[in-house]
């Protein structure tokens, strides 16, 4: 597991470093030249910053037991809390809280 992760940092953050030494050390000022570096380092810094995310995507990918326990809290409680919330004629306030508790969970 430890090594899958180096492996995707290495992938994900070294082209940026690469990309901005070689821009700070160029002294080409050909406007050619430099449309080209900036447009490999837009694509690096956007690939530098999904990588924030590569932790759960590794972990998805790579461990079964972590597949579960995601598709538990993701699936299953919205089907058991959130799907609860429907209204009935001797339904009491508790339900109130019920939605929002819900909703917020949705929506963060």
């Amino acid at each position: 597991m430890v090594l899958v992760k180096i492996c995707v940092y290495v992938c994900t953050q070294v082209p940026y470093s690469i990309t901005n030494g070689f821009i700070s050390l160029s002294t080409d000022r050909d406007p050619i030249f430099v449309a080209q570096f900036n447009l490999i380092n837009a694509i690096t810094l956007t690939i530098n910053i999904l990588s924030n995310g590569n932790s759960f995507y590794t972990y998805f990918c790579v461990s079964k037991r972590f597949r579960r326990q995601a598709n538990h809290v993701l699936y299953d409680f919205y089907m058991n809390h959130c799907r609860q919330n429907q209204i009935h004629p001797n339904q009491s306030e508790g339900l109130a809280m019920n939605d929002i508790a819900c909703s917020m969970f949705v929506i963060s």
